[in-house]
């Protein structure tokens, strides 16, 4: 029912999760077994292609697991509205769509979030690579960002999904293909921007590593 629990705490679990992606594939989650508490912030280490985004993939729903369960606040995810779900957990990930309008319009794209506040979060994490466009923010990103280096693209998403109210946020590589100075500021706008949220980052960055609660491997 639409009506289903309004909110969640964010608490995760996947209980003995079976998944391939065909049949004649061996299964990518054996057994797979893991328990997320609220607010809990966890990196799932990897090279890309071992399958770690498969995790992210099953929560979302674009994939279902073939045998176990995947539970959100103790109850199985298929109980709820998948919009329900869209709205509670946000997928910051490489495939984010960029539109053709400027930066500030793709950074507030899925949240109510001022121009000052996203200026602040710039700011205040010296995010300043937009200082290299001719309007900063207010430049055009172009049709999927083809305005934008692919750095700048990476923040912009990254602002976008943080600036979300979903309880749950998963990242999925968010520091390739970034300079060091940036990564550094990345991590410090995960740490504290998403201290409310229940955190699941997939990467084989072991950087984030002293900024997480738990690491799967």
């Amino acid at each position: 029912s639409g009506d289903f629990k309004k909110n969640i705490t964010g608490s995760i679990q996947f209980k003995n999760i079976y998944f391939r992606y065909s049949k004649d594939q061996k299964f990518i989650l054996n057994n797979f077994n893991l328990v997320i508490k609220p607010r809990q912030k966890i990196a799932i280490l990897g090279q890309s292609g071992s399958g770690k985004s498969t995790i992210c993939k099953l929560l979302l729903q674009f994939y279902k697991p073939e045998k176990g369960k995947i539970l959100i606040d103790g109850s199985p995810i298929e109980n709820y509205e998948s919009d329900f779900l869209r709205q509670n957990i946000t997928y910051v990930n490489q495939k984010t769509q960029l539109f053709n309008k400027n930066v500030m319009s793709n950074i507030q794209f899925g949240n109510d979030s001022s121009d000052q506040q996203v200026k602040d979060l710039i700011n205040k994490y010296q995010l300043d690579i937009f200082n290299n466009l001719s309007h900063d923010v207010y430049s055009e990103a172009g049709v999927e960002g083809a305005n934008l280096s692919l750095g700048m693209q990476k923040i912009v998403i990254i602002l976008r999904g943080i600036l979300r109210p979903g309880k749950i946020i998963l990242f999925d590589e968010p520091l390739a293909g970034l300079d060091s100075k940036t990564r550094k500021n990345v991590i410090r706008l995960i740490k504290d921007t998403c201290q409310d949220k229940t955190v699941i980052i997939v990467t084989h960055d072991q950087e984030i590593i002293p900024y997480v609660d738990k690491v799967i491997k």
